[in-house]
């Protein structure tokens, strides 16, 4: 995996996070549904998994990838939530989390290769 796929990874990650986090300060601004607790905790976990994440790259973490498949189900989960709403920020934050989630699981996927592979590599030296 090169080193510019991670930092592009990264900085979806950051991006998400700042993005998610100003969408929950408009939503408890604008009230009503938007500002409904279930809403405003998923965009919190979705702002915080983006830092751990981008935190787990950054130090080159061996379980960086497990984390970042996390990362990318809740930020699917959110980006579809966020969709449902009309107004624009929604619609803002709702592509962003769709980025970051498709960003992490392609790093996830990357590992999962080499899971596979490592794995095939242990079977064959025990099957010789």
């Amino acid at each position: 995996m090169t080193e510019s796929i991670m930092q592009s990874c990264i900085d979806d990650c950051l991006d998400c996070y700042q993005v998610c986090i100003r969408t929950k300060n408009k939503c408890i601004e604008t009230g009503g549904k938007h500002a409904e607790s279930t809403h405003l905790k998923m965009m919190d976990d979705c702002a915080e998994i983006c830092l751990i994440a981008a935190n787990f790259m950054m130090r080159e973490s061996d379980n960086h990838a497990e984390i970042c498949k996390l990362c990318s189900d809740i930020c699917l989960e959110c980006s579809l939530v966020c969709e449902m709403f009309e107004e624009q920020f929604m619609k803002d934050c709702a592509e962003q989390c769709k980025l970051c989630s498709d960003s992490c699981l392609a790093m996830s996927g990357d590992h999962k290769m080499q899971e596979f592979s490592k794995s095939d590599i242990e079977a064959q030296s025990t099957a010789e």
